[in-house]
């Protein structure tokens, strides 16, 4: 999966991976065209910084998006079909400045997001989790120390028992449900 910014209309581009790398012909195959092109957004500056398979055969990213104020960025959710084709989409404004970082399919069928967020005193994580349809469910900001430079979330994996663990700059935590432990 290829995210491209287009300068011109100030749209994101979202590519398909090489045909070569999805029918398992691995490194050195030549390259093919891309499966799709697609191009996706608003006037305003996003960024997806992440991607996963869904089990419909689909993708979803996750990101930024400048805000309408041109003052900071919020979290940009976007669920894609399997052609690339936008199915819904979801922002996520809280206090400060947000970045999304990591994004999985919860056993549930919804979607469990990690980011960073300004909206605590210093650098925090934020979790939240998403209906199969986009919907909010339940969210978190676990706060921690500014550290300017990388990104705060390194992981997020959900359980077999269905818990999620998140990997960050703050803290590793474990998330049950909508309580911490």
């Amino acid at each position: 999966m290829k995210s491209t910014k287009n300068n011109k209309s100030g749209s994101l581009v979202a590519s398909a991976a090489l045909l070569g790398m999805l029918s398992g012909t691995g490194v050195g195959a030549a390259a093919a065209p891309p499966m799709f092109q697609e191009a996706i957004g608003t006037q305003f500056e996003e960024q997806a910084l992440a991607v996963e398979s869904t089990r419909d055969g689909g993708f979803i990213t996750v990101g930024y998006r400048r805000n309408q104020f041109n003052v900071g960025r919020d979290i940009l959710v976007i669920k894609h079909s399997q052609f690339g084709i936008p199915q819904w989409e979801r922002v996520v404004a809280l206090q400060g400045e947000e970045v999304a970082f990591n994004v999985r399919q919860t056993s549930d069928g919804g979607y469990a997001v990690a980011c960073e967020t300004t909206s605590v005193a210093g650098l925090g994580t934020a979790v939240f989790k998403l209906t199969p349809a986009g919907g909010f469910v339940w969210g978190e900001i676990y706060q921690g120390a500014p550290l300017i430079g990388t990104p705060v979330v390194t992981a997020l994996e959900e359980m077999r028992n269905g818990d999620l663990v998140v990997v960050s700059r703050v803290a590793v935590v474990v998330v049950t449900g909508a309580a911490v432990v």
